[in-house]
């Protein structure tokens, strides 16, 4: 109660995505995680990576740069 991030990097957590979040090189929507709001355009599911190696590789096809997204 009243730790939004927390509560959602545990939760996150146990479905499987790690946070990278404070990694350099990563642009996501951190102020909304801490928050504990979501964005309309889903940047604050980029501070999460999945942790299965399967997943991860198909992860890393699918998202394979994390540089800001073109205004």
């Amino acid at each position: 109660m009243g730790q939004p991030f927390k509560s959602i990097q545990g939760c996150m957590d146990q479905a499987g995505y790690r946070f990278i979040g404070w990694d350099d090189g990563v642009v996501c929507g951190l102020g909304a995680v801490v928050k504990g709001r979501p964005l309309k355009d889903g940047t604050d599911a980029l501070c999460f990576e999945p942790k299965g190696w399967l997943a991860l590789k198909l992860y890393r096809i699918e998202v394979p740069t994390r540089k800001p997204r073109a205004a």
